[in-house]
């Protein structure tokens, strides 16, 4: 049960640290044990401060324990009326002879940029990710992060 409050501690405070102006980064640490298949990581970003079309975006970092050539997802992305999108992100993971393409050394990171909304000011946007991989329990996925920025926003990477 500590470890349960302890997440939800992080989680918040990972929320409220997240929003820098009109971007927002918010990120899940996964379970060391693996990402159960059934599992959603719940991202709330609220209040943006500007109407505005904004830039979706996910960012995965991995271990070297990560055994396969893709890692697929769902991501589902709504606000408070509706389901906005539902996307399958599919990231390529490894080249042809097996090594891991994405930047970084110990924690290997993959980004896609995921699409656009046209957000109002005061909007709240939720998304939820899954995994879609046929293990029920996937190792090596070390976190995942969700950033929303305004189109335009220069950044070098999607995690600073």
């Amino acid at each position: 049960m500590k470890s349960f409050y302890f997440f939800v501690l992080i989680s918040l405070v990972a929320v409220l640290c997240g929003c820098q102006g009109n971007q927002f980064h918010t990120s899940y640490a996964v379970n060391s044990e693996g990402w159960n298949g059934h599992v959603r990581y719940l991202y709330h970003m609220g209040g943006v401060q500007q109407e505005g079309d904004y830039e979706l975006g996910i960012d995965v970092r991995l271990t070297r324990r990560y055994a396969f050539r893709d890692l697929y997802l769902l991501l589902e992305t709504s606000n408070a009326d509706s389901l906005l999108r539902q996307d399958t992100i599919s990231l390529l993971v490894t080249d042809g002879d097996g090594r891991m393409t994405g930047t970084g050394r110990n924690l290997v990171s993959y980004q896609a940029a995921v699409g656009n909304l046209r957000l109002q000011q005061g909007d709240t946007v939720h998304c939820a990710v899954r995994h879609l991989m046929a293990d029920d329990t996937l190792k090596g996925v070390h976190d995942v992060a969700i950033s929303l920025r305004p189109i335009g926003y220069k950044v070098s990477a999607w995690r600073e």
